[in-house]
């Protein structure tokens, strides 16, 4: 954004010349936010990764021997496919692709439902009420994500997260005091 600033101020005085370097990094910057968008969800699947890599359920959350990891959104589910199959504590993850159709039995199974979508998150957050069940919820504000376990934001151009202890504890869902020490904000109630 900064460099298309200089260079639109330094070519004002050539209009010609301006309009084409102007509308060639237009079209770079618009690359550069799907990329970003590409890399927004990727790490977003990594950092859901690393915290069920140190998170526990209650024994019979395995579904075959398998923590199913449930993932709405395209976006979000190619970018999933790269921890798919990685390793936790008692098993692995198995991506399961979600959208608004799915039943919700199905969003039942899952360890951890992933979420970028307010409307799916009340959705999620009413079909797997009492269910160990790791919401986690990628907004674009902090504030986004209040129903979820665990919130995923963009602040100060880093991901962080926030999470909601008392909602990890109804859903019987334990996380690793080393990962709320990276929580930017840990909320108890």
């Amino acid at each position: 954004m900064v460099i298309r600033q200089r260079f639109q101020n330094q070519f004002q005085s050539l209009p010609v010349i301006g309009m084409r370097i102007a509308l060639v990094l237009g079209l770079v910057s618009g690359i550069g936010n799907a990329a970003y968008a590409a890399d927004r969800y990727d790490l977003a699947a990594r950092i859901t990764y690393s915290i069920a890599k140190f998170s526990t359920w209650p024994e019979g959350v395995e579904q075959d021997g398998a923590f199913l990891v449930g993932v709405f959104g395209g976006n979000s589910a190619r970018a999933f496919s790269a921890v798919d199959g990685g390793k936790l504590k008692t098993g692995q993850i198995r991506v399961v692709n979600l959208d608004s159709s799915s039943p919700a039995g199905e969003i039942r199974k899952c360890a951890i439902v992933f979420t970028t979508e307010t409307a799916d998150l009340k959705r999620v957050t009413k079909a797997t009420t009492g269910s160990p069940v790791m919401l986690v919820h990628l907004g674009m504000d902090r504030d986004a994500g209040a129903n979820a376990c665990v919130s995923l934001f963009e602040a100060s151009n880093r991901m962080q997260f926030d999470v909601y202890l008392a909602l990890l504890r109804k859903r019987n869902v334990q996380m690793d005091s080393g990962v709320l020490k990276l929580a930017a904000t840990v909320y108890r109630r």
